[in-house]
């Protein structure tokens, strides 16, 4: 059976399926579309996902688009282990609760907020104001802040003790924070601590090699910022 997984290293959600199919050897073909070059727009990859995003599927003829449906669909279709998305239904709704939270919790305040700096044009016809982008920072800073205080008040990883898909789209967005030149660590020990323990049960090697992308933009966004 072939399984295609369409991903860009510089898209959050994509970075999570890309720990995933790699932490439990799924094997598929990883086939990048570049979201700065426009590919994903190109009527070729509509042919993939007619939503024109990142990521999606075709496993075996079978369109599949949105990170959360595609990790649903891998832990239903592949032999993997049952602490990534647990049949127990309590521990399985912790999951689901992160999931749900972290669209318009996590997600959309950190987009807006590097969105604001670097590319404002794509916040709307009239670009963001000193006080807009002083605002979206600080919602940024609330999101992290809840996963400091609230999702990591009493477990190791956010939906438990257990690391589960959650954990591979929190760690997604929460690293898309260095494209603003933040550190989200400073003053939060306890998320820290959580980025370091993801990184290390999903293996250092790993971890490093699926961000690897994402921090090479890091470096030439800090250059831009500190001119």
């Amino acid at each position: 059976m072939v399984l295609e997984l369409y991903i860009d290293p510089l898209s959050q959600p994509a970075r999570a399926l890309m720990l995933f199919v790699r932490a439990t050897k799924i094997e598929c073909q990883e086939k990048t579309i570049s979201i700065m070059g426009g590919e994903h727009k190109t009527p070729e990859y509509a042919k993939v996902n007619p939503f024109q995003k990142i990521p999606a599927i075709i496993h075996d003829g079978f369109h599949l688009a949105e990170s959360i449906a595609i990790f649903r669909y891998f832990v239903q279709t592949f032999p993997v282990e049952d602490h990534w998305y647990p049949q127990d239904s309590r521990k399985q709704a912790r999951v689901d609760e992160f999931l749900a939270w972290q669209h318009l919790g996590l997600r959309m305040p950190m987009v807006r907020c590097f969105l604001s700096i670097l590319k404002p044009e794509r916040l709307g016809d009239v670009l963001p104001t000193d006080e807009n982008i002083h605002s979206y920072r600080k919602d940024m800073e609330k999101a992290l802040d809840a996963v400091e205080n609230l999702w990591l008040a009493s477990g190791q990883f956010v939906s438990g003790d257990e690391i589960t898909i959650a954990d591979l789209m929190a760690v997604g967005e929460i690293e898309m924070s260095r494209l603003v030149n933040y550190d989200p660590r400073i003053g939060r020990p306890k998320l820290g601590a959580y980025l370091d323990r993801v990184r290390l049960t999903l293996g250092p090697d790993l971890y490093d090699e699926v961000h690897g992308p994402l921090l090479q933009i890091v470096e030439i966004f800090k250059a831009k910022l500190t001119k």
